[in-house]
Order: structure tokens, then sequence, then C-alpha cells
């Protein structure tokens, strides 16, 4: 949704400085202030947000999850998961709202582009501090105005509260949300940047610098996680291969099918399918709504990048579209064909040392960890724009 083409002042910033430039015209609009964008056009903009952005930052934010509890797949997936949150955190050249006040301004030349980033101690270390001041007041969020114990999940969910918070402002905008009066719509804006996106900047700082520098101790990594948990809509903590809980998208649950980003639900009985059991006749047709039509177009890609040292995109053709058996399908044949490929270059290589694993091959994909049979589809998403599939696959 937010983009950041060469010719747009935006193409300085990260992808939470531009979240939060524009959403700076919501707030100034509230405030009476000077604002660029007309309110049809701020409605707009708004709903691009919530139909997209928290799809983005759930899957940013779950990697990141599982980095920190080092039950990442590849070592690829590290990285991606510490530039993801270097993103999000919005200032690690500039406090967020200074940086957001110039980028505003388009005065650039107060910014120093070419900074070197900070000590990763000492940011930690103020990252930690603020983290604790603040953990409190964000587990007690829908205790901060009174309707907000109407609206929002007692779940201590950072990102779903942007965007159900988000989704009112736009609502009133439109008309059609009266239980709210202008005042109480500062007063949403003010939370939304004072309260939720900074706290969404402290988590991602810290899962940053812990990834990227191994810092933090015990019970901080501990707390860290905690923190993410929430963040993910998680009730309890969980480990990669359990059975997915339903994430949490409240009202925002009906808007998700115009999002280019649509999740596919995708489980055999009450928890999540193996990629061989597809080879399993009578377990497969377990599939719940195997024959839901999910996705339209006749021509698709699939990322597979578990267990794979190097990733790769395989695609599928069926007429007619794609039901959920059909996903089932090209799945299975994808991992079968890339074990078996693999296996053809390197052989079987036999279990890591002193583990049950798998142990890491040699052959054109450098599969380590689980043999195919161990594999779990936890999560399934569908870019509409790249017609691609991306999987959250867990052994």
């Amino acid at each position: 949704m937010i983009g950041n083409s060469n010719n747009s002042p935006f193409q300085y910033l990260n992808r939470m400085e531009r979240f939060t430039a524009l959403l700076t015209d919501v707030r100034y609009c509230f405030a009476g202030k000077a604002h660029r964008m007309s309110r049809e056009n701020i409605t707009l903009m708004i709903d691009d947000i919530v139909h997209d952005e928290h799809i983005f930052y759930m899957v940013f934010f779950m990697g990141a999850y599982y980095a920190v509890k080092k039950e990442n797949r590849t070592k690829s997936q590290i990285v991606e998961s510490i530039d993801a949150m270097k993103d999000l955190m919005g200032w690690e050249k500039e406090g967020i709202q200074d940086k957001v006040t110039l980028v505003y301004g388009l005065d650039f030349s107060k910014i120093d582009l070419t900074k070197e980033e900070a000590n990763p101690i000492e940011e930690f270390s103020t990252l930690i501090k603020l983290f604790y001041d603040k953990r409190k007041s964000i587990k007690n969020f829908i205790h901060k105005r009174p309707f907000y114990k109407d609206i929002l999940d007692p779940l201590p969910h950072a990102t779903l509260y942007v965007c159900v918070l988000l989704g009112k402002v736009a609502d009133f905008f439109r008309s059609t949300e009266k239980r709210f009066d202008w005042e109480q719509m500062s007063d949403i804006m003010e939370d939304v940047f004072e309260s939720l996106l900074e706290w969404i900047s402290i988590v991602a700082g810290l899962t940053y610098y812990h990834l990227k520098n191994k810092l933090g101790t015990k019970e901080q990594v501990s707390d860290l996680l905690d923190a993410l948990k929430d963040i993910n809509g998680y009730k309890k903590h969980r480990k990669l291969g359990d059975p997915a809980e339903p994430l949490n998208f409240s009202e925002l649950k009906r808007d998700l099918d115009k999002s280019s980003v649509k999740q596919i639900d995708f489980e055999i009985g009450e928890g999540c399918p193996s990629v061989v059991s597809y080879n399993d006749k009578n377990r497969r047709h377990e599939l719940q709504n195997a024959e839901d039509l999910v996705i339209e177009d006749e021509k698709i890609k699939i990322l597979f990048n578990y267990p794979l040292s190097t990733e790769v995109t395989l695609e599928f053709e069926n007429i007619g579209g794609f039901t959920r058996m059909d996903v089932f399908r090209c799945i299975y044949e994808g991992y079968k064909k890339i074990y078996d490929e693999e296996e053809e270059d390197a052989g079987d290589p036999g279990s890591a040392p002193n583990l049950l694993n798998r142990g890491e091959s040699e052959g054109r994909y450098g599969i380590w960890g689980p043999y195919i049979s161990e594999l779990y589809i936890e999560q399934i998403f569908y870019n509409e724009t790249t017609k691609t599939i991306s999987m959250f696959i867990g052994s």
C-alpha cells in the first residue's frame, strides 16, 4: 500500500516512517491544523492501510517471533526478520516524531541520510528502558478510553488495535460511525501515534538489535518474546508445527478479501496438515472445505524457502483456478520435486550430529533440518498482485 517510488519524498523513509508520515495528515485534520488531503482521500488512504498493512506487519512480526525463539527455517529468514524489524523501527537514524516532522515538511536538508547507525548497545539499553516503561500501559490499553472496551479485544494486540481504530476513523469520515464525536477521533489518533506506533517501534527495535547483535539478558529476551506473542495475537506461546490459532482480525475480517494479500485457511481436522498427507488418499480428503475455489487465477507461483538454503519459486497452472485441494496438491508436488532433485544431487545426508533432524545436504537447494515427512503447512498467503503463494511451514 505505502509506495516508495523514485519521484516520491518518501523514498528516504522506511516502512514505519512512511506509514507515520501519511497518518500525520489524519492527525492534523482532527487537530484543526492544515492538512494536504481531502477527507475523501484520507478515507481511501486509511482503507488501504486497514486492508493491507496489518497483513504485512503480521507476517513481519510472526517471522520475528520464531527468529527470537530460534526456530527459523533458513539463515536467510533471520536476515529477512532483521531487515523487516529495521523497517518497523522507524528510528534507527532519528527519533520517529522528529524525522516525520521534517519529512512531512519535505525539508531533507536537516536530515543526515549518511549518518551511521548508533551504537547498538546504547540503542538497546535505551529501548529496553522504554519497553519496561510502556509495557504496562499497552497491556491495559483498552482501559485508556471508556469506549475502547466496546471495540477492542482484551488481548494487547497492538497492530490489530491500530487497524481497528483507524477503521473507526474511516467510518467516521464516511458518516457510517455515529457513536463517536470529533474529540474522540482526535483521542484515537493521539493514542495511535503516542502509544501503539511507538510500542510497535520499540518492540521492533529490540528485536532488531537482539537478532543482529545478540543483545539482551535471558529475562529481557523472555519479556520480548511475550511482547511478540501479544503483537501476533497469540493467547499462549506457540512452536512451529502447533495447530494454528485462528487469527483474530475482529471487525477487519470482512475486509480482508479486498486486500492484495489474503490468507487461505488450511486445516485437516483441528490442526495443520503435513505436506505428505496429500499422498494419503483418506487423510487428504479430511481437508476442510477442500473444493472451495480459493484462487481464481489459472497460473500461479509458489515460493518454497523452508528448509532450503536456496529458495525457489515454482509455477503451476490449473484450468478454472485453484481449489483448496488443488493448492494442497501443488504444495506437495513442489516439495516432492525439491526433495527428489536434492537426493539426486547429493543423496541422503542422514541425521545431523547429536540430533534427530536431517543433516544439511549439498544439492541445488541445500536442504537442512527436517525430512519432507516432517513438514507441516501452518499458514498460506496469496498475493493477488504477484500471483504468488507464500507459506509458513513448520516441522
